[in-house]
């Protein structure tokens, strides 16, 4: 994802990196998905990795990128 950030301004890079994210949440990454939800309180989308497969434990790694699409 790296090639999706350029030198642009923070703000530009935070868009192209929430549509980024857009597209692949929900897709599996071996133990792991992008998920999404939108904040209730700032109404900003929120981006974190969920472990997934397996094993069900409920942990989650959380990212939190507050970013917008």
């Amino acid at each position: 994802m790296s090639e999706t950030l350029s030198e642009n301004s923070e703000r530009a890079n935070q868009t192209r990196l929430g549509k980024a994210l857009n597209g692949m949440r929900d897709r599996p990454f071996g133990d792991l998905k992008i998920r999404f939800r939108i904040d209730p309180t700032s109404k900003r989308p929120l981006y974190w990795l969920e472990l997934v497969g397996g094993e069900s434990n409920g942990s989650t790694s959380s990212c939190g990128s507050e970013t917008s699409s």
